[in-house]
This record gives C-alpha cells, sequence and structure tokens, in this order.
C-alpha cells in the first residue's frame, strides 16, 4: 500500500487505529471506543502541562495520541 492509499484508507476510517509495517502492509487495525469523561479529561490536562512544558522550553513538540509518523524503517 503506497503512502497515498494509506492516506485515503485511514481517512475512510477515521473510527479506527491503524498500522502498515514497513514493507507497506496493513499489520493492525483497532476499533477504540470513546473515552468517559474522566478520562477525557485527565488525558487533556496531561496534555496541555506538556504542551506548557514544550512551549516554555522550546526544544521540543507535542503532538496528541492520533498523529501518525513513520518510523525510519518505514513502518507508520
Amino acid at each position: 500500500m503506497s503512502d497515498a492509499e494509506f492516506d485515503q484508507f485511514c481517512r475512510l476510517n477515521r473510527d479506527l487505529r491503524i498500522e502498515r509495517n514497513s514493507i507497506g502492509q496493513i499489520i493492525q487495525i483497532i476499533v477504540m471506543s470513546p473515552t468517559f469523561s474522566d478520562t477525557g479529561n485527565r488525558n487533556v490536562k496531561v496534555s496541555a502541562q506538556v504542551f506548557n512544558w514544550a512551549e516554555i522550553d522550546g526544544t521540543g513538540e507535542v503532538f496528541d495520541s492520533s498523529t501518525g509518523f513513520t518510523l525510519p524503517n518505514g513502518a507508520m
């Protein structure tokens, strides 16, 4: 699966968490239920603290849990 095909597949299946290995094969699809309000509230507080620290420190970037990354071996 090419990068463009993977991107389109993910866009068509936004409710899934999808991983692709280094040779372009889908290796994992996870159906995630929404978090409850207490978990969501706790997560956003942690995220806010990390974001604020990164902004003040200036040495890093912060991403949310749904961000996809391409690893050095090509897996995503």
